[in-house]
């Protein structure tokens, strides 16, 4: 059995746009655009070794920083600008998987990592 420290940062690219309330109605005409545009993670790590292979657990703490557009639909099917702001927000992540070794120099990894960052929606600033 083995206990270790393992740091990742990863750029990103993912994002995502939708339809989003403006608080007021339950129809909006408001587009929300999110963008991931960097995440890490720092957590420890449990593992056991079988043959070549490492097995482990891991927990920790994440975090991830978002861009956000917040546009109007007009009824000519444009959108206007309404606001944009950046946040990096702190959660937590726990994950599994399996390193194989290769050779002396070099090993491949497989895992799963669950990354939460709590259900508040973000306010831009004031």
């Amino acid at each position: 059995m083995g206990l270790g420290l393992e740091a990742q940062f990863s750029a990103s690219g993912l994002d995502t746009t939708s339809a989003c309330g403006n608080g007021v109605t339950a129809i909006s005409f408001n587009m929300c655009h999110v963008k991931v545009d960097w995440m890490g993670t720092l957590a420890a790590r449990l593992g056991w070794t079988v043959d070549h292979a490492l097995i482990f657990v891991k927990g920790g703490a994440a975090v991830i920083h978002d861009h956000y557009d917040y546009q109007f639909l007009t009824g000519a099917l444009t959108l206007i600008p309404l606001d944009n702001f950046s946040a990096t927000n702190w959660g937590w992540m726990w994950g599994a998987g399996i390193e194989y070794v290769l050779t002396s120099n070099w090993s491949a990894k497989i895992e799963y990592d669950y990354m939460q960052f709590g259900t508040d929606r973000p306010t831009p600033p004031p």
